[in-house]
């Protein structure tokens, strides 16, 4: 029986990793800083280990997971989260024995780092958002100018995007005026630890095209569009749907990863229009959190990558089913949350508030999947929900 680490456990998109490989009888043992996990309450997982804090402690990270590499041996190793990802393919040469997922680290730095990305993407011809680098504050407001408000706040690169210690906070922040630029500028302490990006807001909804590059050519593509997201103006997807792939976003796919090299699976995200123009936003060139969906819909991508990682050479028909949606439960009441805390706030394309409160009733509806909260493996669920709870107290 081969073995395979999972890194980030604590991720949604390595819980969906576990339960794939698990459920084609592969070893998966479940790693993060803590013991407990999301991931590691799968009945999937068959082990447990810890290691220190990639994003405080980089280099004891490493060593732990050379050693933990060598004392197990484990076949294959899968990191989930930008930053571990970075971590690992940057001391690659480091792990002797064990097989690691996108062979292109160079390759993975573009594609991480928002900024080169919008260079990149504007010489290909491929549409992006007016973006402007943030290299000195007090250029803030005559940069939000040029682009025009609402605007969008975010990192450049979730890789290298490192926390203040014991704090959390969001990735993508919005501001509708100079005053709440400054505002955002101001007191969020990490963004000042790092390089940030100002980029038009597209008032739209998301779509997101997944796929397998292997050997230079992709393997499969899948499309999602979001339906509901957290925040509500445009964030993590909490309920989106499985549907046809637009021949446009392939082929912006295709011309961007085969230019950078890349192999392995990706997300690639977009923003479409009110007037259904596509613009590239981002690429997650990882797991990335709605996967599932992919799974369910019957493309299963962990197991893709797994073969492709262990030198098999994947396969798929491309075939999949549409209309089938995934719901991540507790995400989708944030969203909820978020909606009775500015119940005057409009939200272009989305219900009312009392049109919010009934969408989320509709717990059982035909072709919809819980993402996290299934019962033939119910314990990450539990787990979740009571670390939701223990967050509110």
């Amino acid at each position: 029986m081969t073995k395979v680490l999972v890194l980030d456990a604590m991720q949604r998109s390595a819980l969906a990793v576990t339960r794939s490989l698990g459920k084609k009888s592969i070893d998966v043992t479940c790693a993060d800083e803590r013991m407990r996990t999301l991931a590691g309450a799968s009945k999937y997982c068959k082990d447990r280990v810890t290691y220190p804090s990639p994003q405080h402690q980089p280099d004891a990270f490493i060593e732990a997971l050379v050693r933990l590499a060598e004392a197990q041996r484990f076949d294959a190793l899968f990191p989930v989260s930008d930053r571990t990802t970075s971590l690992v393919l940057k001391h690659r040469s480091r792990f002797t024995g064990v097989r690691i997922p996108y062979r292109n680290p160079e390759a993975f730095d573009l594609l991480s780092d928002k900024g080169q990305l919008a260079e990149l993407a504007a010489k290909l011809g491929i549409r992006v958002p007016r973006t402007r680098m943030l290299r000195d504050r007090s250029d803030a407001i005559r940069l939000a100018d040029e682009i025009g408000y609402p605007i969008v706040i975010k990192p450049v690169s979730q890789a290298a995007n490192v926390p203040l210690r014991g704090q959390t906070h969001a990735n993508v922040y919005y501001a509708t005026d100079c005053s709440e630029l400054l505002a955002v500028l101001e007191n969020r302490l990490h963004l000042r630890q790092q390089p940030i990006l100002l980029q038009q807001f597209i008032r739209g909804t998301g779509a997101g095209l997944f796929t397998l590059f292997h050997n230079g050519a992709p393997v499969v593509f899948f499309a999602h569009r979001r339906l509901r997201e957290k925040p509500p103006s445009g964030g993590v997807s909490v309920l989106s749907e499985s549907c046809v792939a637009d021949p446009e976003l392939v082929e912006v796919c295709r011309k961007i990863l085969r230019h950078v090299g890349w192999d392995g699976v990706a997300m690639v995200e977009f923003k479409l229009s009110s007037e259904g123009t596509p613009y590239l936003m981002e690429v997650n060139a990882r797991f990335w959190g709605s996967m599932q969906l992919a799974v369910d819909a019957g493309v299963d991508f962990p197991y893709l990558q797994y073969q492709s990682v262990m030198g098999e050479t994947p396969s798929h028909s491309g075939a999949y089913r549409t209309g089938i949606r995934e719901r991540w439960l507790l995400g989708d009441l944030d969203h909820l949350y978020i909606r009775f805390k500015n119940p005057r706030r409009n939200y272009p394309g989305l219900p009312s508030t009392g049109g919010a409160v009934w969408e989320f009733m509709k717990l059982f509806q035909s072709n919809t999947y819980y993402e996290v909260n299934r019962w033939e493996d119910i314990r990450p669920f539990w787990f979740e929900l009571r670390s939701y709870l223990a967050a509110l107290c």
